[in-house]
């Protein structure tokens, strides 16, 4: 099979694409299942000089909760541009567009289409645990 440099390029491309969302999903997972972090004691004096206050364990979850949401947001913005360039790139070859390339990007944007819709969904469930706590 004798392949192109648009073809090798969109491969590529599809393949980092793919790379993006295993790793925003996989965050998003191991970013569910990660306890809080542990709120410090407030037995003391802290190596700084300012002494160490209790942190309440809502205030906690709370504090994770939203850095995970913020987390969710950096990679949904990744992926929303992503989207939007590939999208583009086969507007402006749409008159005579490779077929694979043109198949490997329809097939990238429809995936990142989902992975947008999942890390909204994502993100709407770490906005209602905040509304719980």
């Amino acid at each position: 099979m004798d392949f192109d440099t648009q073809t090798i390029a969109a491969i590529l491309a599809f393949v980092v694409i793919l790379t993006f969302i295993g790793i925003a999903l996989d965050a998003a997972k191991r970013s569910a299942t990660t306890t809080g972090v542990s709120a410090p004691s407030g037995s003391g004096q802290s190596a700084s000089t300012r002494p160490s206050l209790p942190r309440s364990p809502i205030v906690a979850e709370l504090d994770r909760v939203r850095e995970q949401i913020a987390y969710l947001k950096y990679w949904q913005g990744i992926m929303v541009v992503t989207d939007i360039s590939v999208l583009g790139w086969m507007i402006t070859v749409a008159e005579n567009p490779p077929w694979r390339t043109f198949a490997l990007a329809a097939c990238g944007v429809v995936a990142l289409s989902f992975g947008i819709l999942d890390m909204h969904r994502r993100i709407q469930r770490r906005i209602d645990e905040i509304g719980n706590l």
